[in-house]
């Protein structure tokens, strides 16, 4: 059984607590969406509908507010992400699943091992996965290799997902996290590659990491 924080949270008292507050809370993000204009291009949105699963999303932990706004225009199949394994976890898991989103519970100090495992497992598959490389720690815009380990095991299609918020509030936290004010306008950008073997002649894990960064940074509005 995953830890998340103590016996004391799995407790059905406490699981039916987490269901019934991260359902209030995916009602009140999608009225909050709803009032956000949203822009995509004519090609990102080609990027979207016709990548054909399996496909690895790759952004940016402060975008983890839109990170599945990509499902609403994706072919039938499961989405799935990677999310902390530990108590912070284990509360905003069920608001992924309101969302249909998938969790795969693991990060570089717990379960890392196990999760990666999974994660290659559900792309082979066939199922889309979504994954912030400088998760869930940072440092900010930190490409971590265990993204470009996922692409060299499961060779899925890649789309690099970025949004220019034009404004937005930013957290005070490690990734500087995006919180789009209610009706202001957001670009979304989607970069399509089908296979890391485009970006990299190498299968060094180091090198692919560093070519899946650029192009990542590429589309990122506030990269310096």
């Amino acid at each position: 059984m995953i830890r998340i924080g103590g016996k004391i949270f799995q407790w059905k008292i406490f699981i039916l607590l987490r269901y019934l507050l991260m359902g209030c809370l995916a009602l009140f993000l999608k009225l909050w969406w709803s009032t956000l204009r949203v822009r995509i291009s004519k090609e990102s949105l080609m990027v979207l509908k016709n990548t054909p699963s399996p496909v690895v999303f790759v952004h940016w932990h402060n975008h983890l507010f839109f990170s599945s706004y990509c499902r609403k225009f994706r072919p039938k199949g499961d989405l799935y992400a990677l999310i902390s394994a530990g108590a912070i976890g284990a509360w905003i898991s069920p608001l992924f699943e309101f969302f249909n989103t998938k969790s795969i519970r693991g990060s570089v100090n717990w379960r890392g091992k196990q999760a990666l495992k999974e994660i290659v497992q559900v792309v082979q598959q066939g199922n889309d996965v979504v994954i912030t490389p400088d998760g869930s720690r940072g440092p900010c815009y930190d490409f971590k290799q265990g993204t470009a380990l996922v692409v060299k095991m499961a060779d899925p299609a890649i789309v690099f997902f970025s949004c220019n918020f034009h404004n937005a509030w930013r957290l005070k936290t490690w990734d500087r996290f995006y919180i789009p004010k209610l009706f202001s306008r957001i670009d979304c950008t989607f970069k399509h590659f089908s296979s890391y073997k485009e970006l990299t002649n190498s299968d060094d894990t180091r090198d692919i990491a560093e070519a899946l960064k650029k192009e990542l940074m590429a589309v990122t509005y506030d990269a310096s």
